[in-house]
């Protein structure tokens, strides 16, 4: 049994946007033609002025990635924790002010962007997101970080600019795959010593006070000079005497 892409999107939005679930989706489950098509993998909602999401979205549990930018999403909806595939998610641009108790279900995701949301702390819960590559939080409302997030062994990229930063957790060198930090545009007063140990850094920018700080390439690896953050650490420490 075939079933086009059309019919499939139609089927989609009796799940995702009945707000009774009276939508009978066990036996849409039994028609396993359409959840082994490759367009369930992704979902795109982007830009579609949502608020929630059905419950019955969890029943999708192959789908890896999901994109709900430009919505109107408070937190992230506790129906994706169910979603045991999923590695991508993209929530950003909308009005997100906590994240749910429950995050360290997403065993597998790598990638989890928030930027552009109102989102003032970040739960320690974090910590627990082992697989996480690239975290984008940049232009919220956070005023500090937990100390968890230097467990995160695996973070390639790290996106906190435009906040209310005004310290990092001491533990920050811990993040030894770090190659991309972005800090600007946020209050720091000091940066923990021990980021000099991040070698793998190929990025970073910041400012502090006066100071502004941009050196090696976004795109481009091994076009960072390790020791230009030891002599920055040092001008932060003098600037601040």
């Amino acid at each position: 049994m075939s079933i086009n892409t059309t019919y499939d999107k139609e089927i989609l939005q009796k799940i995702l946007f009945s707000i009774d679930n009276s939508f009978d989706i066990d036996q849409l489950l039994k028609q396993r033609t359409i959840f082994e098509d490759k367009f369930l993998k992704k979902l795109n909602l982007c830009n579609m002025n949502l608020d929630f999401l059905n419950k019955k979205l969890s029943k999708f549990s192959q789908i890896s990635s999901i994109y709900l930018g430009k919505n109107n999403f408070t937190t992230i909806p506790k129906t994706l924790l169910n979603l045991t595939s999923l590695e991508n998610l993209w929530i950003n641009n909308n009005k997100i002010r906590y994240l749910p108790k429950g995050i360290n279900k997403f065993t597998k995701l790598k990638i989890l962007v928030l930027n552009y949301n109102y989102l003032e702390s970040i739960p320690k819960e974090i910590g627990t997101l082992n697989e996480i590559e690239y975290l984008n939080l940049a232009s919220n409302k956070l005023y500090s970080l937990p100390e968890e997030i230097g467990k995160l062994k695996g973070l390639r990229k790290l996106w906190l600019n435009n906040n209310n930063l005004s310290k990092l957790p001491e533990n920050f060198g811990n993040l030894q795959n770090l190659r991309v930090l972005d800090l600007k545009g946020n209050n720091l007063s000091t940066l923990p010593q021990n980021l000099k140990h991040l070698r793998k850094l190929h990025y970073l920018a910041v400012n502090f006070g006066d100071l502004t700080l941009e050196m090696g390439n976004k795109f481009k690896e091994n076009s960072f000079d390790n020791q230009l953050i030891q002599k920055f650490l040092y001008q932060l420490d003098a600037h601040g005497k």
